[in-house]
């Protein structure tokens, strides 16, 4: 029987000959919530030499982000031309 805990805690890829292609590990995860959101993200990409350690601070769970979270603004410098 399996119990409550049920998370992500590690995705992996492998090529045909069973090499890492990439990884992606989870951990440090916060229940308060109920949600179980991982504050520490590994991703490793060997053939790429890639290593990513993504650590979440603050994170807030169970409402909606707040606006204009997600967009980027245009960087100090830049000019933008509209294109069709």
């Amino acid at each position: 029987m399996l119990g409550g805990d049920l998370r992500v805690v590690q995705v992996r890829r492998l090529d045909a000959a069973g090499a890492l292609l990439w990884s992606v590990g989870l951990d440090e995860h916060d229940d308060s919530s109920g949600a179980q959101v991982p504050r520490l993200l590994r991703l490793l990409a060997p053939p790429g030499k890639i290593k990513v350690d993504l650590r979440l601070r603050n994170v807030i769970a169970g409402k909606p982000p707040p606006s204009g979270a997600f967009l980027l603004g245009v960087p100090p410098g830049m000019k933008v031309e509209e294109v069709q």
